[in-house]
């Protein structure tokens, strides 16, 4: 998971005329040929404005995508980066969904059980049909899938991409003339998103690892203020007076630590950090302030 994007960055474009569209998705695909950990999407486009999503390990490398597009004479405006939060599910259920709109001459029945299950850390999102021939053409498991895919990008519970979830069509039923696979793609949507509510949606951070080198002296502030940026010391060594702390911290806690490392230090405190997993955002005891990742979701459902 070395190359897990942990950063997003939204930018955008004053047109969407079709030539400059077009320039814009082939800047942006030039910069993912010069660098494979850099990712992008094209999130929207209407009569104003178009805009992307840009994805990378970090601040720099996404300040140095940037460069590159105004090298290719791309004229946009760019956003705060941003954490690549992710969501997941913490238990498993299954939910029945049933459409059904009879009324005038073309009439609208589709009938899908999903099973959403967590999976292990790190092992992304998988669709599976269990559901006979008898009961679902295989266009209508095309349909679910392609439904299910496009909604669990943006995410479900708090608009993050869901991940380290495992959706199982497992039954369904079609009628002859009343059945497509549009109808079946237009309501999976609807089928897991009240699933992924049921199955106990937790968001997920990226957790990073900090090894920090600093004279033995500030070793305490070190450890301290690791700590209040909910950090876990994981290991300590000690070389000739010089005291090495690992620790993992969640991203959201670590923006600007390499300056007050060094203020705390002195200037002789010096640390690498890179990403090591997500983990889920832990719960308060009282819900959280708006500004908490998660918090509608956690109203919602907690």
């Amino acid at each position: 998971m070395t190359n897990v994007p942990i950063y997003v960055l939204q930018v955008q474009i004053a047109s969407k005329a079709p030539a400059r569209l077009a320039a814009f998705r082939a800047a942006l695909e030039q910069v993912c040929s010069e660098d494979t950990a850099f990712g992008f999407e094209i999130d929207s486009v209407d009569d104003n404005e178009v805009t992307a999503i840009l994805k990378g390990l970090g601040e720099e490398q996404l300040v140095g995508a940037i460069n590159r597009l105004r090298d290719f004479g791309v004229d946009c405006t760019v956003g705060a980066p941003e954490i690549a939060y992710r969501e997941t599910v913490s238990r498993t259920v299954e939910h029945e969904h049933v459409y059904k709109n009879l009324v005038g001459p073309a009439g609208e029945f589709a009938r899908m059980i999903l099973r959403l299950e967590p999976l292990p850390r790190g092992e992304g999102f998988l669709f599976t049909s269990e559901a006979m021939d008898a009961t679902l053409l295989p266009e209508h498991v095309a349909g679910v899938e392609k439904g299910i895919n496009g909604t669990r990008k943006s995410g479900v519970a708090q608009g993050f991409p869901v991940t380290d979830v495992r959706v199982t069509l497992t039954d369904g039923a079609f009628h002859d003339q009343d059945s497509t696979a549009a109808t079946f793609e237009r309501e999976a949507p609807i089928a897991f998103r009240i699933a992924m509510l049921k199955a106990g949606p937790m968001l997920l951070e990226p957790i990073m690892r900090v090894e920090v080198v600093t004279p033995e002296d500030y070793a305490g502030s070190v450890r301290g203020d690791l700590t209040s940026r909910r950090g876990k010391i994981t290991d300590e060594l000690e070389r000739k007076g010089i005291q090495v702390i690992v620790a993992l911290v969640p991203l959201g806690n670590i923006f600007g630590y390499v300056n007050s490392l060094r203020s705390m230090t002195d200037g002789r405190g010096d640390c690498s950090i890179n990403f090591e997993r997500y983990e889920p955002v832990p719960v308060p005891d009282d819900l959280p302030d708006p500004d908490f990742p998660g918090a509608m979701a956690l109203r919602q459902v907690g």
